[in-house]
């Protein structure tokens, strides 16, 4: 099939809106992870003896402790929405899936496509189960019986985030022609210092 002028940039320019979508989506995910691991982070440096918040008995004592369960969940249903199939119901999901499926590569970048898509969904495997019945519905089961639903090794979520950059730099430079980083399209780590140095200041002042 031979395809005109008009058709062919057409397809170009779908590709490359679908490519701009997927890395807000990227970039969302990213910052909701760095919220939660600067946070929990910073609030360990304000951490007492024995490993007990100083602030505990007089600064919202359960406040910082639902927080960071909210952006754990919060944080992995966005990771999670990252692996859904190319299409669901006859609706299109911006996805790894997409990206591998949809997008127009040659064979070598295929491949290496697919290898990053493999990566990431060994991780995927582990937290599945908990998107599937905590995360995205309040399975009976799941609630009633009180099993763990998912669990991975620590830096395993970061190697994740790594592998969804390497996978957003290529669809970037293949797509719009320029290279691509999460960590230098978000300011979310420096907006969390500022909030945590506020907090810090704040809980001390009243001592």
């Amino acid at each position: 099939m031979i395809l005109d002028g008009a058709t062919m940039n057409e397809e170009l320019n779908s590709d490359q809106k679908i490519t701009e979508s997927f890395l807000e989506v990227c970039r969302w995910a990213y910052i909701c992870f760095t919220y939660h691991e600067e946070i929990g982070a910073g609030l360990k440096k304000i951490r007492g003896v024995a490993g007990e918040p100083r602030w505990r008995s007089r600064a919202a004592p359960y406040f910082f402790h639902d927080l960071s369960a909210i952006m754990q969940e919060y944080t992995l249903l966005q990771m999670a929405k990252l692996h859904d199939e190319a299409e669901t119901y006859g609706k299109t999901n911006i996805s790894i899936h997409y990206i591998k499926e949809k997008l127009n590569w040659n064979r070598d970048e295929k491949q290496a496509i697919n290898s990053i898509v493999a990566k990431m969904t060994e991780f995927y495997k582990r937290i599945k189960d908990a998107r599937n019945k905590v995360i995205a519905h309040n399975d009976r089961n799941a609630y009633q019986d009180n099993h763990r639903l998912g669990c991975f090794i620590a830096e395993q979520d970061n190697e994740w985030f790594g592998c969804l950059e390497e996978l957003a730099d290529r669809v970037s430079q293949k797509f719009l022609g320029v290279p691509y980083s999460l960590s230098e399209d978000s300011f979310a780590t420096t907006d969390v210092n500022e909030f945590l140095q506020i907090v810090e200041k704040g809980i001390f002042s009243a001592r």
